[in-house]
C-alpha cells in the first residue's frame, strides 16, 4: 500500500476560499491522504464551512488564535502520515 500522506491545512478567516482549498486536497489522485484542518481562531465562517465537507479523510481541529506557525504545528502533532504537505486555505 502507498504510504499515508497528511495535508495540513491552518485556516484563519478565509471563509471565501477554504471549502475549495479543501476539496482540492481531498480530490487528488493520490488517494492515501489525511487532511487535517486547524482552525486558529477564525471569526467568520470558515471553521462551520470545513465541517459541512463530509469526508472519512478530513480531520478538523479548532483552537484559539495563536497564529500559522501553531496551527500548522498542531496539524503536525495531528498527523499519522509518514509524509506532510502543507496548503494554504485559499490556495487549490
Amino acid at each position: 500500500m502507498d504510504p499515508l500522506v497528511s495535508i495540513v491545512i491552518p485556516v484563519f478567516n478565509t471563509e471565501a476560499y477554504v471549502q475549495e482549498a479543501v476539496k482540492s486536497a481531498l480530490a487528488q489522485t493520490y488517494r492515501n491522504i489525511e487532511v487535517i484542518v486547524v482552525d486558529d481562531g477564525s471569526v467568520d465562517r470558515s471553521l462551520f464551512l470545513v465541517q459541512q465537507i463530509n469526508d472519512p479523510r478530513l480531520r478538523v481541529f479548532s483552537q484559539i488564535n495563536q497564529g500559522a506557525c501553531v496551527a500548522r504545528n498542531r496539524g503536525i502533532a495531528e498527523s499519522k502520515g509518514k509524509y506532510v504537505k502543507f496548503l494554504d486555505s485559499d490556495d487549490v
